[in-house]
């Protein structure tokens, strides 16, 4: 069973590090929140709020949530502390990723929200660095418009780093355009080499029939490991959204809004439970193990930071 006051002081603790931009009652919300999310198993917002860690009755902790969900602004800064959260945990070693590998990834809710996802790798898993969220119906028009923008949006919150962008499910020239014009990487999967045709784009053979185009000047090999490095994930997009219980809403939809929010709160938790071995491992821990796991993530985090940012 989890000491959730002890969680939430050290995510706390953790948080204050990286999220100056949040006041402190929106900052010891979100370490709730995030806390909450070890141990949920439905997606609604009654129960995330019911397990806040916290003595209050559900209706009080709801309407906590509520507030908090509606006044939490996600920013460009918000999404620059979350990604120095993420590439700040152990066992990320950014001082060895000479490039920023990333998975250009998208999953729907049932039949009622569109998840756009850049996924960073992080102990065998891709963890999103930046998301946005569209209700279904808005995503039958201008689906490169909105892959364009979540792409720009994107490069303005990550470390200054060369940048290659992953894709196996659109497939298309224009994402390739995209990533030419701000300056990134691509390497996407290909069945033939007529699908597309750009003077700057080379095709690699990797298995039968099946090739990657690049717009990138690296040896094969080189491309074909950024490749293979994520595409064999244990866990993508699909997998995450099973794993954090995303589509275990009722059939009142909460509001985009705060479904988002919790989406990428959702992210943020795991990646901490991540960061401690995993919340199997924390629900065995003593308050010693604890404290002793979250010192090793400070000490990650003041190294990382020296280093990247």
């Amino acid at each position: 069973m989890f000491d959730c006051q002890l969680l939430a002081t050290h995510v706390h603790k953790l948080l204050s590090m990286h999220f100056h931009s949040l006041h402190k009652p929106h900052l010891k919300t979100l370490s709730d929140l995030i806390v909450a999310m070890f141990s949920i198993d439905k997606f609604t917002v009654r129960d995330i709020a019911a397990h806040l860690p916290s003595d209050t009755q559900v209706k009080h902790k709801l309407k906590r949530l509520q507030n908090f969900l509606d006044r939490l602004n996600i920013d460009e800064e918000f999404w620059k502390s979350h990604v120095r959260m993420i590439v700040s945990l152990p066992y990320f070693q950014p001082r060895r990723r000479k490039k920023m590998i990333l998975l250009l990834d998208w999953t729907t809710l049932k039949n009622d929200y569109w998840i756009l996802a850049l996924s960073v790798k992080y102990r065998d898993r891709a963890i999103p660095l930046y998301m946005a969220v569209w209700e279904k119906t808005d995503t039958e028009d201008d689906i490169f418009g909105k892959v364009k923008r979540v792409i720009e949006t994107a490069k303005m919150t990550l470390p200054r780093k060369h940048v290659t962008v992953v894709d196996e499910k659109f497939r298309s020239p224009q994402l390739l355009k995209i990533c030419e014009e701000i300056g990134w990487g691509c390497i996407m999967s290909l069945n033939d080499t007529s699908m597309i045709e750009m003077g700057s784009i080379r095709y690699i053979e990797f298995t039968d029939g099946k090739y990657l185009a690049t717009n990138i000047k690296d040896r094969d090999e080189v491309i074909l490991r950024d490749f293979e490095s994520i595409i064999s994930l244990k866990e993508k997009l699909d997998d995450l959204k099973v794993r954090l219980h995303w589509e275990k809403y009722t059939r009142k939809l909460p509001l985009k809004h705060r479904m988002e929010k919790l989406l990428i709160v959702s992210v943020m938790s795991y990646a901490i439970q991540l960061g401690l071995g995993g919340v199997e491992e924390i629900k065995n821990c003593d308050e010693e193990t604890i404290t002793s796991k979250f010192r090793h993530i400070y000490v990650s985090t003041w190294r990382a930071k020296q280093l990247l940012f």
